[in-house]
């Protein structure tokens, strides 16, 4: 297929998600305390094992517990274990690995470093009012942000750090952007969801609130050990001024108790992707009050996860109707042309996103350069592909390395755009062995050696 210039049209290839993740799972709880429990030494005679329950959850038997087994060696029975001068020799002690045998409570780094780690605090919007239950916490550790949990209806949050592997990633939480619903809870392991996090992962971590539309401060968790006051203080989310659009509404505020009871409950659900059961909930809140625009919002999400496509974009046009500044439904009505392939809708209802919020949507110019290569208005697409891939510096969007290589070869710049083909297959599993993308960097690569050639 041509395009109006005599050059070769490379297309976009599509996929399901239009965005890949990568990395792997690691080992839960249940392999630590495995791995903790072989590396007791066996009983020997003159008393049990030192040591007793160590490393369990946050309130639970600490400095070892119960100690000195069934026949307790005289001296009798101390926290940790038997001491020298117990009544058995001091090689016999058993250690965990990294113990210090001279250390009364029979402690080690390593066993406080498995304790769960709790944080809990408050949020609020512009200094006083309590932040919406659509704010997330965030853990940002050297640059990488791992989502931890959401406020509750009262402005606090509650987490355990590393454990809140449900988190989802959407536009109506998240400043990165969108997610199928029927996939919530598959995270992008690299972030961090469902692992253990040790005291000294939080040396260069700080804990903040995000709220699309609006900026949170930040603190430090640097030095915060496992046994701490949970309490970090207050977060204070203050709104951006070139910012028009919010993923809140102003609809919110009218909206009856029963009505915000319902909807709170269907999220709830829905955010354990329980479909089912978040539906009849949503439509209850609805029926109460029609021009609950976050709860038609939510509806659409909900039928998404139940497949019912035609029926979720006509929630989302309730939700913009009911409050034409609510920024969710239209990155939504734009993820769900380009699963059409309705590449104008996809511009549109992308530059209406970029228009009404330029800060906090990645995705949002991700779709705009979609809609606009397939419309084969090349110079408009690679402006929104950089300005994505300006905002996406961790790499998230690893996707966008490539749509931004077939937005640059189909305006001859082919040197780079092969550069940026080879990153992507380098990067995503499989990608060496996909035979069109490998036939595409060939065509790229060939195209740039004629180039240069005649350049030259």
């Amino acid at each position: 297929m041509g395009v109006a210039s005599g050059r070769q049209f490379f297309p976009f290839l599509p996929s399901p998600q239009h965005i890949s993740y990568r990395g792997m799972w690691l080992v839960g709880v249940c392999a630590l305390f495995l791995t903790w429990h072989s590396a007791l030494p066996a009983q020997t005679s003159g008393g049990g094992s030192g040591g007793g329950n160590s490393g369990g959850s946050t309130g639970g038997n600490t400095g070892g517990g119960n100690t000195g087994g069934s026949s307790p060696s005289p001296g009798g029975n101390v926290p940790g274990g038997n001491l020298p001068g117990s009544g058995r020799p001091d090689n016999n002690i058993p250690t965990l690995p990294g113990q210090d045998r001279n250390d009364p409570f029979g402690r080690s780094e390593d066993m406080f470093s498995q304790r769960p780690i709790y944080l809990s605090g408050k949020v609020v919007v512009d200094g006083s009012e309590p932040a919406p239950i659509e704010t997330v916490i965030e853990r940002v550790c050297n640059g990488q942000v791992i989502p931890e949990g959401y406020v509750n209806s009262k402005g606090e949050f509650h987490v355990q750090l590393g454990r809140n592997s449900q988190m989802f990633n959407d536009a109506s939480n998240s400043s990165w952007g969108m997610m199928d619903p029927s996939r919530r809870g598959m995270q992008n392991p690299q972030m961090g969801m469902g692992q253990t996090v040790s005291e000294r992962d939080l040396f260069s971590c700080e804990v903040r609130a995000t709220l699309p539309g609006y900026r949170s401060n930040s603190i430090a968790l640097a030095g915060r050990r496992s046994l701490d006051n949970p309490d970090v203080g207050t977060l204070v989310l203050t709104r951006l001024s070139k910012v028009e659009g919010f993923t809140i509404s102003a609809t919110t505020l009218h909206a009856p108790k029963d009505a915000k009871k319902n909807y709170e409950r269907g999220l709830k659900e829905l955010r354990k992707s329980k479909f089912d059961k978040a539906q009849p909930l949503f439509e209850k809140a609805i029926a109460e009050y029609p021009r609950y625009a976050i709860a038609w919002y939510a509806l659409g999400q909900t039928q998404e996860g139940l497949k019912q496509i035609e029926q979720a974009e006509a929630s989302y046009l309730k939700a913009i109707d009911a409050d034409d500044k609510f920024l969710s439904p239209y990155l939504r009505m734009a993820s769900l042309a380009a699963d059409k392939q309705e590449w104008k809708k996809v511009e549109e209802y992308s530059a209406l996103t970029i228009r009404m919020n330029p800060i906090d949507f990645p995705f949002a110019y991700y779709l705009n350069a979609l809609g606009n290569l397939q419309l084969k208005e090349f110079e408009r697409a690679e402006e929104s592909a950089r300005e994505a891939k300006r905002m996406d510096p961790g790499n998230r969007m690893n996707r966008l390395d490539y749509l931004l290589a077939v937005i640059l070869a189909n305006q001859s710049k082919y040197t780079e755009a092969a550069k940026l083909m080879r990153s992507y297959i380098g990067a995503v599993p499989g990608g060496s062995e996909d035979q069109n993308l490998k036939d595409q960097l060939g065509r790229m690569e060939q195209m740039a050696l004629t180039q240069s050639n005649v350049s030259n």
